[in-house]
């Protein structure tokens, strides 16, 4: 008897020692766990990716605050100018076929509180099938502001470099 009690003490005292795991996966961070940094890094790629890239009218308002201001080597482009600009540009680019690629390498990006600005390089290659007809090269810089609606891009500055 005395054995079975020694063998039930030490089986509770094991199952005591033992720490429970988490069941819950790895999740995704929450807007709200995102640092500025992060934010405006992704606002930036997916800026150039959905509006420049895929032309899509759509994304301004998600990721765009409605003051937007890109200042173009020169020019002053609104929201409006740039919904202007896809719109030609869409029409070219379904019939020829033409498709962009855009690359960044990020200088510096900060952030404090509910404002962030990044600079970067953008590199930019527009092709037809497997045929490369144009490549770009800016450097950037943009500034991204923390909204009701989550982090939005205020202002990009751009200026060619190269041709």
């Amino acid at each position: 008897m005395k054995i079975q009690n020694l063998y039930l003490l030490l089986l509770l005292a094991l199952s005591a020692c033992q720490q429970a795991t988490p069941s819950d996966p790895v999740t995704e961070p929450k807007v709200d766990e995102i640092s500025p940094e992060q934010a405006i890094q992704q606002l930036v790629i997916d800026a150039f990716d959905q509006v420049w890239s895929a032309l899509d009218t759509n994304s301004l308002a998600r990721l765009h605050t409605d003051d937007f201001l890109l200042l173009e080597h020169g020019e002053v482009w609104t929201n409006d100018s740039i919904i202007n600009y896809q719109r030609r540009a869409m029409t070219g680019m379904l019939e020829q076929g033409y498709q962009r690629t855009n690359r960044m390498e990020f200088l510096t990006t900060e952030g404090s509180g509910n404002l962030a600005w990044t600079t970067y390089h953008n590199y930019g290659t527009w092709t037809v099938g497997q045929d490369t007809t144009g490549q770009a090269h800016w450097l950037e810089s943009a500034v991204a502001v923390k909204t009701a609606e989550g982090w939005k891009l205020k202002m990009l500055h751009s200026t060619r470099v190269g041709n």
